[in-house]
């Protein structure tokens, strides 16, 4: 009898919260990225919301294109 053993690798990335909380992401969950146009209704040096999976939004001072770059990075 031979078992078989299939190991899931995830890799995540690390992200900076409005209050320079880190915050540990697997890229996979993520369904859309969008700019924060204004910061009126937002925290502070907010730049880019991420919308996940689950339904909740991630908010993170990095740039949405330095976001798409990690994201890309994680999957190489």
């Amino acid at each position: 009898m031979e078992i078989w053993s299939t190991a899931a690798l995830i890799l995540l990335i690390e992200l900076t919260g409005p209050d320079h909380q880190t915050i540990h992401v697997n890229p996979v969950d993520i369904v859309s990225i969008r700019n924060v146009r204004s910061t009126e209704h937002f925290y502070p040096g907010a730049q880019c919301i991420l919308h996940m999976t689950d339904g909740k939004p991630i908010i993170v001072i990095e740039t949405c294109d330095t976001v798409r770059k990690m994201i890309e990075e994680a999957e190489q």
